[in-house]
């Protein structure tokens, strides 16, 4: 999408003469031939294909026409391929004007904005400050300056009210933006209108919450009249009232729906009225005691993606209710996510979970529920940062354990990276061993930078799994691999990134189904060529074996392997 930055409407073109390496003339709509013996030129075109040649150029390179003749100015300004796509992009030299440098930089953006209302589909308004850069004290545009930008920034979008407005999307990331409802009811005279972004960036980092779209309630409230052919709304805001819920369930078209606040969101189990919306992201930096009140995934038919992130999260009651909560931070609760997305050639579904404290919040099951993934859709299952306990795999009271058993029946693919246990002691082990004899479909099991201690007691609940095809332990410390009937059947073993000196001897004689072993990234690790021909020679069927160059060693006869 070409910006435009540094200008608006061009000068007046009385008197224009030659600029450029054009000539001026030519007039009229249809061109004209050159005189006899004389090349014709670029004047002489007809306005649709002089037109179609601009649109080809490029607007920014095509900037300097107006300035050659009236006729080229007309048709630069009606050539509607060249105005499809307008940015408007607000910079910290922007920011930093004065006040009446400022309104007459904005006033030059909105008489653009008019003038090509009924042929731009695509408008963005862009501008926020650099990270840091509003609280640095550096000489760049303060806070203060930036709130300026973003009040002038929403009076911006009246100009595309106007009539036959062709626009399909608008997207307005600017810092410190306040919507009025003026400018939300010129927004609901869009009759075309797709897609409507509101709020700056959407990067969830707790330091930079500052800047968000202010919606007050009229504002928030006009949102239900917008076009009925709305199919996306993005709304990042610093609260937002409760007035939107049911504005925004007036919009029956929605397939994608962000509500990102820092404020708690209101209560959402209306949206359950949302029956054609696909895709659901709702985040708040801080929780009330009660948590983010999602609606019911279950009764929205339509959902394929989910995504849930604040400091609490309320699960339905249907499952024995709770709340999801993080905890990683013993002073307060830190931000959790939940995450629910459906494979695009089938109906299996991954969900994952982030910073959740498993011995403190909801059950598994609950929480699945919460993610439209309680049903037995559930094929892939993510934990990341989570705190993990064997408590928090029972069943919810009153829910009987083949309910769980046949949520978990289609789970093929179990990945575990970065817990921990409650229990500094066994206590992965003894959430394996909980967990993996409830999963009869799991084929795949993986874990990176969890501590394993290569115990016995990781055999046993390796062992409780049903037969692995393939099984990942990467960067968990491990100085030895146990032994068990874990390894039978096994196709790909992932041991990089640990602490083994040798080759795990149970591997030559109970792994023989391998075809994928990879031992990179342990440093401690010291082959033979001679010990790499054995192991190719006890595995027949390897066809992959991962190695660190600076692992393979002389042999004893002191040849090079």
């Amino acid at each position: 999408m070409e910006g435009i930055s540094g200008w608006g409407l061009p000068p007046g073109v009385e008197g224009a003469s030659a600029q450029g390496g054009f000539v001026s003339g030519g007039g009229g709509s249809g061109g004209g031939g050159g005189e006899a013996g004389t090349p014709a030129g670029m004047q002489d075109l007809p306005d649709e294909l002089l037109g179609a040649v601009l649109a080809l150029v490029g607007r920014e390179e095509g900037r300097a026409l107006p300035a050659v003749s009236r006729r080229f100015c007309r048709v630069f300004w009606s050539t509607a391929p060249l105005w499809r796509q307008l940015r408007i992009a607000i910079d910290h030299t922007v920011a930093g004007l004065t006040d009446a440098e400022l309104a007459c930089w904005f006033e030059g953006r909105q008489r653009l904005l008019q003038r090509v209302a009924g042929m731009a589909q695509r408008v963005e308004i862009a501008g926020e400050p650099e990270p840091d850069v509003h609280r640095s004290g550096d000489g760049l545009p303060g806070e203060g300056q930036w709130a300026r930008v973003g009040w002038r920034a929403a009076a911006l979008l009246a100009g595309l009210d106007r009539p036959g407005a062709a626009v399909e999307s608008v997207t307005v990331r600017v810092w410190g933006l306040r919507l009025s409802w003026a400018e939300a009811a010129a927004l609901c005279r869009l009759p075309r209108l797709q897609r409507l972004w509101l709020g700056p960036s959407d990067e969830f980092d707790e330091e930079l919450f500052e800047g968000r779209c202010q919606l007050p309630a009229t504002a928030a409230s006009a949102l239900g009249q917008l076009s009925a052919m709305l199919q996306v709304l993005c709304l990042i805001v610093d609260c937002l009232p409760s007035t939107a819920v049911p504005a925004i369930c007036r919009l029956a078209g929605l397939t994608q729906l962000t509500l990102d606040s820092s404020a708690p969101l209101p209560s959402l189990q209306r949206l359950e009225d949302l029956r054609q919306l696909q895709m659901l992201r709702l985040q708040e930096l801080y929780s009330n005691p009660e948590g983010l009140r999602p609606p019911d995934p279950g009764l929205m038919p339509a959902l394929v993606t989910l995504q849930m992130v604040a400091r609490r999260i309320q699960v339905p009651e249907r499952s024995g209710g709770g709340i999801v909560r993080g905890c990683i931070d013993p002073k307060e609760d830190s931000v959790c996510a939940l995450e629910m997305f459906q494979c695009m050639c089938c109906d299996n579904r991954t969900l994952q979970l982030r910073g959740v404290c498993m011995q403190h919040s909801a059950c598994l099951l609950a929480i699945m529920d919460a993610c439209g993934v309680g049903q037995g859709q559930l094929e892939h299952l993510q934990l990341q940062r989570c705190h993990v306990a064997a408590e928090g795999l029972k069943p919810p009271p009153g829910v009987s354990a083949e309910r769980q058993q046949q949520a978990l029946s289609h789970l093929t693919i179990l990945e575990v990276s970065g817990c921990f246990p409650v229990e500094a002691e066994g206590g992965m082990e003894d959430f394996l061993h909980h967990l993996l004899p409830q999963l009869p479909g799991m084929r795949s099991l993986a874990f990176e930078r969890c501590e394993l201690d290569g115990s016995p007691e990781l055999a046993e609940a390796l062992g409780s799994s049903p037969p692995l095809l393939s099984l990942s332990l990467t960067s968990c410390g491990l100085d030895s691999l146990p032994a068990g009937p874990y390894l039978e059947g096994l196709e790909e073993l992932r041991l990089g990134a640990n602490r083994l000196a040798e080759v795990p001897p149970c591997l030559t004689a109970c792994a023989t189904s391998l075809t994928i072993l990879d031992l990179g990234g342990n440093a401690e690790l010291a082959v033979t060529e001679g010990a790499v021909e054995g192991i190719l020679l006890q595995l027949p069927r390897l066809h992959h074996l991962g190695l660190n160059w600076s692992s393979l060693s002389n042999d004893e006869d002191g040849s090079e392997a």
